[in-house]
């Protein structure tokens, strides 16, 4: 069974690799990248936006940072409150900071002044909050 999560991911991937006409990754658990652009590899992380700034990789999953730092090119598609949903390209995979949050998790964020927004997915946003497990979100 496909948990909300893994859906969330997978929206979240298929818009990137469809706007950019990239090819997804055809193994789930690929511990290197979500897929290709052209002949560069690619990650996709598909969440809303850490308080303080920053989108986040928590640290307990040990490849997830680490594959995040080696890829190519690292993309975030971001949902909030809006209908839609935005797609961000992050410019610089070494800048990161850990952040505690509330509960202890430690997170490796990476700061979205230092991202480039790339484009707007209309309508996708109402769509990725149908399946998130976020707090903020819940009613």
């Amino acid at each position: 069974m496909v948990t909300k999560k893994e859906k969330m991911g997978d929206i979240g991937e298929k818009l990137v690799f469809d706007y950019y006409n990239g090819t997804q990754s055809t193994y789930k658990y690929d511990s290197e990248k979500d897929g290709m652009i052209g002949k560069e590899t690619a990650e996709v992380k598909t969440q809303n936006r850490h308080p303080f700034g920053y989108f986040t990789v928590n640290t307990a999953w040990k490849n997830q940072a680490k594959k995040c730092k080696s890829v190519d090119r690292l993309f975030f598609v971001e949902y909030d409150n809006s209908p839609d949903a935005m797609l961000w390209e992050c410019t610089d995979r070494e800048d990161t900071t850990i952040i505690t949050t509330k509960t202890g998790r430690k997170m490796e964020g990476w700061p979205i002044s230092k991202m480039k927004l790339i484009t707007t997915f209309p309508g996708k946003g109402d769509e990725l909050r149908k399946h998130t497990s976020s707090k903020i979100f819940k009613k």
